[in-house]
């Protein structure tokens, strides 16, 4: 099975189909959407809480031997080619580019617009996440490293993090927060428990609502 096959068989079996895009914390049934701002922004100290909980979400969510499909989208403009060897691939260990399979795609935000897509399939532990996240929250941040392009306020790629062994889906959208959807209740409630202070106030009622027991929720 290809890597856009088995995506595309991931999310029927698990999301109903859903067609991946932000904000992923809305378009889940079962989700979670967390708060990474502490402080003032653009200081060495606001992106040590970015970084650390964006990063402690991640290993709370895969363990390093969890099966990973990696999906790297990014905007189409005009020759604009997702190529072997950027920031991305450097941060995985051991890639080769018989591990990549490269799609294009339309249909999201805007119908005219025109995707690159990469699917990497491969285990968590070969993932510098670290490195990664940071590289999300630097984005609308130059010159701040490491990023994913030196070219100034560069559209960043989108990354979604599939986890194949528990059904669930991690999105870090920028320094502000990031989302996580599964295709069941269970499978977040220990990261809702575990990390409730983190979640974001605005949409707090909806997550509050989303696991309570069905007995609460009739009563």
């Amino acid at each position: 099975m290809t890597a856009p096959q088995e995506y595309r068989q991931f999310m029927t079996a698990h999301f109903s189909g859903l067609a991946l895009q932000k904000p992923v914390f809305y378009q889940g049934t079962y989700g979670l959407r967390v708060d990474l701002q502490v402080g003032e922004t653009n200081t060495d100290e606001y992106f040590r809480h970015v970084i650390g909980r964006a990063t402690t979400l991640f290993e709370a969510a895969f363990a390093p031997d969890d099966r990973v499909l990696l999906l790297i989208r990014d905007y189409k403009y005009r020759r604009r080619k997702i190529r072997f060897g950027n920031f991305v691939h450097r941060q995985i260990r051991g890639l080769v580019k018989g591990e990549l399979t490269y799609t294009k795609t339309g249909g999201f935000y805007d119908p005219s617009r025109v995707w690159n897509q990469e699917f990497i399939r491969l285990p968590a532990h070969r993932i510098a996440h670290q490195q990664v996240l940071t590289a999300i929250a630097h984005a609308d941040f130059p010159p701040r490293a490491p990023r994913f392009s030196g070219r100034g306020l560069w559209q960043a790629p989108e990354l979604y993090f599939l986890n194949l062994d528990r059904a669930l889906i991690f999105h870090m959208y920028d320094d502000r927060g990031l989302d996580l959807i599964a295709g069941d209740r269970q499978t977040l409630r220990p990261l809702y428990e575990q990390f409730n202070t983190w979640l974001l106030d605005y949409d707090r009622s909806r997550m509050d609502l989303m696991f309570k027991s069905d007995q609460e929720r009739l009563s």
